[in-house]
């Protein structure tokens, strides 16, 4: 029998359920407890309906294999396929490689160690990473459903993480000289994105439903770590969304469903890699050093941390990072909180191998 509990980041109701041996949590989009039960109660029978998979399975193909595994990020963490570009892409490539309608037992170490190579003389290895633990983790749930042994399942190796973590972080010069050669939707993109440090497709996914016009918030439901987000509007940010209410026309032919970052006139939403070709086409016109919509993320942590002197953790919540980790893979140091450590000595004096005296002196 399910039940339904509160969370604290969340105002919807959320409901936990076990079902095949599996525990299933969900949030029911409800803030009505009613309603919340309802939801409960059909998505229960739903996975009960579901037929539960013979030990030893021998007919489980690829693609289902794969489904069910990104169908458990979709429900269980929230996460947002269509917005999940990386998701969707590594999915696809699984499927492409290893055949849709082959049976996943016929998989075997030497096609697993042959995607590897493949992949790694086409593709970056931050790419190819996030591919490998989909597959190794679509096997994981695969044994724990009972329809593997562990032993018959290959070993998806993981590459090792790359060294390539981005070192570019634009100015606010450089923003500005950059939004002079942008479409006005581009330019608020842009200066949002430098004020919030938010992902390009979290941006992008905005609609004015999630905008409390009277709390005057930006509530995101969907987010890269399974968290809603809730970010108070004021100042320049305020200023921004303004600007985005006064410039598009609409929210009133399709109302609250219409995106807030868009170049429509219908308020669709504007796809990734149209974004990408209005930011190169404004990039080569500004003459400027290549950086892309993600820099900008490295741009607000900076801009919070370094120049504003908020605290990490608080920039890690505004920024959607559960931890200060990331703002160390960043290398987002306090230059200025270092210098002044070293600084500090008021007796600011340059010491040799042989002045004794003033280390001493300094010692004391």
């Amino acid at each position: 029998m399910g039940f339904l509990f509160k969370r604290p980041d969340s105002p919807f109701y959320w409901g936990c359920f076990g079902a095949a041996g599996r525990r299933h949590r969900f949030s029911t989009g409800s803030k009505s407890r009613r309603r919340a039960k309802q939801v409960l109660a059909e998505r229960e029978t739903e996975e009960r309906s579901k037929p539960v998979p013979s030990r030893h399975s021998r007919g489980l193909t690829v693609a289902r294999l794969i489904e069910i595994r990104v169908d458990h990020s979709v429900k269980e963490r929230g996460i947002d396929l269509a917005n999940s570009h990386q998701l969707r892409v590594g999915s696809g490539r699984l499927l492409e490689w290893f055949g849709a309608t082959n049976r996943a037992a016929d998989i075997t170490q030497q096609d697993i160690n042959a995607f590897i190579e493949d992949s790694q003389n086409k593709y970056k290895p931050a790419t190819i990473r996030p591919w490998l633990f989909l597959l190794r983790s679509a096997f994981d749930m695969a044994v724990d459903r009972g329809e593997f042994d562990r032993r018959d399942v290959p070993h998806v190796r993981i590459i090792k993480q790359p060294d390539n973590v981005r070192r570019r972080n634009p100015s606010r010069e450089e923003l500005q000289k950059f939004v002079e050669h942008c479409d006005p939707w581009l330019s608020d993109y842009v200066f949002f994105s430098y004020l919030t440090g938010w992902r390009k497709g979290e941006v992008l996914g905005l609609r004015w439903r999630d905008y409390s016009r009277q709390d005057k918030t930006l509530r995101l439901e969907s987010t890269k770590n399974g968290e809603p987000r809730v970010l108070p509007l004021g100042g320049p940010v305020a200023n921004v969304i303004a600007a985005r209410r006064e410039a598009q026309n609409a929210i009133r032919l399709v109302g609250r469903d219409a995106h807030i970052f868009t170049l429509w006139e219908d308020g669709k939403k504007t796809e990734q890699y149209t974004l990408d070709w209005h930011w190169k086409k404004a990039l080569k016109a500004s003459g400027l050093e290549k950086f892309t919509p993600h820099d900008l993320r490295r741009s607000a942590a900076v801009l919070r941390t370094q120049i504003q002197g908020h605290d990490p953790d608080s920039v890690a919540r505004l920024l959607g990072w559960k931890n200060t980790k990331m703002l160390s893979r960043y290398n987002i140091v306090g230059t200025k909180r270092i210098r002044a450590i070293v600084e500090a000595d008021d007796m600011a004096v340059a010491l040799t191998a042989t002045d004794t005296a003033t280390l001493e002196k300094i010692e004391r």
